[in-house]
């Protein structure tokens, strides 16, 4: 197949978090046999980018995440920009993120883009977050907003991570305060790292708990904490917040310039009253798989997490009102019973490959071929095939050919064009002077074959952009 991938990661994905490449980057990684073109949302579209055979279009959640953009008319260019997917032939499905922030533009963008599938991060209430979307049949899958890299489930086999008794820290945690517009569900993970601070200030335990961005750790070094911490903190993701189209955000910027730091509480009661907690869209962290991969034993708040994940048995949980914390810490100082936890997690959820982007790839793919099946084939697709050819050599191209403007393409012709001229003239200069020279015809016999090759390389670069503009 020939896939396209548009994202919002920034050309060459220069500063991307590594969690956002994983995403967009395992379908290459875990079905190589296809070609794939990444185009980012700010790059220019050219003519070839809208007439290219694809058969798959992979619009990612740091696409979609532009309907926030400001001013309003940002995203009308965006749109209009982009309207050409709706009438493409290929499959399309959308990877949306944060489902509920903008629901409504989000549920009238990808219906507008005819949109095959959508695989939402919500475990529930699809038809309240895509009531357009939502109206075919099957159209809404299941995911997750991360899943296990192969590589890290090969590193654990073959590096087993360090039993709890011989790590540091206690109890570890990050997390970072997120805006009152998430609601009182977006709290719980704050509230989760204020009760563990307040309980470390009167106990034996190192517990290292920050909700500093300062604080916040990354790559390597986010690994090694949750490898030297005993028990691992965690909490669903989400909000109890639905925004339609972006109009409780504004109202709660609004607030905060009248009311600067103003508490979640003072803002909930003057601003979300009637709008928290009528819904509430939950989505599960990555951070499971983070914890377990690197052995840690996680206490979460109640809540629902993975298939056959079972409080008492793979985690420790806690309520939550924070009522059963003495139960809790119990638990935290018998570590056998919470090693023999955390291996039980390790092997009958994460081990088990359900949750790994191998096994994601190949159900895409799986429901990909299902969809391309009944829908058929289409013939506009086999009349590009025939045209310019579906190879892996052009494929390769096409990563630099489809990135340029129709006006762009015209411009280097016209180089091309004009270099050719001069190699052409310097050629017939030099053909004069052999003439002329007996003596110096053997070095111009080197020369002229130099001259020919530039030729032969013009004429290959010219054929390479010899676009229809």
């Amino acid at each position: 197949m020939n896939v396209l991938i548009l994202h919002g990661l920034g050309k060459g994905f220069v500063g991307a978090r590594s969690t956002s490449l994983d995403h967009i980057l395992c379908f290459q990684r875990y079905a190589p046999e296809h070609e794939y073109v990444y185009i980012d949302i700010q790059e220019p579209v050219s003519y070839w980018l809208t007439e290219f055979p694809f058969d798959l279009i992979v619009i990612d959640g740091t696409f979609l995440c532009w309907r926030w953009v400001r001013p309003r008319s940002l995203l009308d260019d965006i749109k209009e920009k982009y309207n050409w997917i709706c009438n493409h032939p290929a499959v399309k499905i959308a990877f949306p993120q944060d489902d509920y922030d903008h629901s409504k533009v989000l549920d009238q963008w990808l219906y507008d883009l005819k949109v095959d599938c959508i695989y939402s991060v919500c475990t529930g209430h699809h038809d309240i977050l895509y009531p357009l979307c939502s109206q075919t049949v099957g159209r809404i899958g299941m995911a997750l907003t991360g899943y296990v890299d192969d590589a890290l489930l090969k590193a654990r086999e073959a590096y087993p991570p360090l039993p709890l008794q011989s790590r540091s820290i206690d109890i570890g945690y990050r997390a970072r305060n997120l805006p009152a517009y998430f609601g009182r569900h977006g709290q719980i993970k704050v509230d989760l790292g204020r009760r563990f601070k307040e309980i470390a200030e009167g106990s034996k335990l190192r517990i290292d708990v920050s909700l500093d961005e300062k604080d916040v750790l990354t790559g390597a070094a986010w690994g090694d904490f949750l490898r030297d911490s005993k028990f691992t903190l965690g909490c669903e993701s989400g909000s109890s917040v639905i925004d339609p189209e972006g109009e409780v955000r504004a109202a709660i910027e609004k607030y905060l310039i009248e009311f600067p730091g103003a508490p979640f509480e003072q803002i909930s009661k003057d601003v979300l009253s009637g709008v928290d907690g009528v819904y509430v869209f939950s989505s599960i962290s990555p951070r499971v798989f983070e914890a377990s991969i690197f052995g840690s034993c996680q206490i979460l708040v109640e809540g629902t997490y993975l298939d056959g994940m079972r409080p008492g048995e793979h985690y420790i949980e806690i309520k939550r009102d924070y009522s059963n914390v003495h139960e809790v810490l119990e638990l935290v100082g018998d570590l056998n019973s919470a090693q023999q936890m955390e291996c039980r997690l390790y092997k009958d959820v994460i081990k088990s490959k359900k949750y790994m982007y191998s096994t994601r790839v190949s159900e895409v793919f799986s429901r990909v071929d299902l969809i391309k099946a009944n829908k058929g084939e289409n013939p506009r697709l086999e009349l590009w095939r025939a045209e310019i050819g579906n190879n892996k050599m052009f494929v390769t191209g096409a990563a630099v050919s489809l990135l340029l403007t129709q006006q762009e393409v015209a411009a280097v012709n016209q180089q091309v064009e004009a270099v050719s001229q001069q190699v052409e003239a310097v050629s017939q200069q030099v053909e004069a002077v052999s003439q002329k020279n007996d003596v110096l015809m053997s070095d111009l016999r080197h020369l002229l074959r130099f001259i020919y090759l530039v030729k032969s390389v013009v004429r290959f670069i010219r054929r390479l952009f010899d676009f229809k503009v």
